[in-house]
């Protein structure tokens, strides 16, 4: 699961994993696979998302830790002109957004 995903990690059209978007090129930054017995944590890191694209993204990873397909398969999928997977998304229960940032901009925010 961890080298698939370091093969979709940068700067890329994110379409298949995203559904339809104006602007689907999106730059993930980091993506990281960790396993503790059952629990298994992915961290991605990116500039935005597609709506949904993390959760198809954790669904994908899911298939290759169950053998279901191969890491080749999964960065393949990034290339399709349609959903990867049939459009499949993990299920939001378990998953959490853990921290926004934002760059600073050197503006001072209310006045202050």
């Amino acid at each position: 699961m961890e080298e698939a995903a370091q093969t979709i990690v940068g700067r890329r059209d994110f379409s298949a994993f995203g559904g339809h978007h104006r602007q689907p090129i999106r730059t993930l930054h980091a993506l990281r696979v960790r396993r503790q017995g059952r629990t298994v944590t992915i961290d991605v890191i990116g500039d935005a998302f597609l709506r949904q694209m993390v959760r198809s993204i954790v669904a994908a990873l899911l298939r290759v830790g169950r053998g279901e397909v191969t890491g080749t398969e999964f960065q393949a999928a990034l290339q399709a002109p349609t959903r990867a997977f049939a459009g499949e998304v993990a299920p939001a229960a378990g998953l959490c957004l853990r921290r926004v940032t934002y760059p600073a901009t050197g503006r001072k925010r209310n006045g202050a």
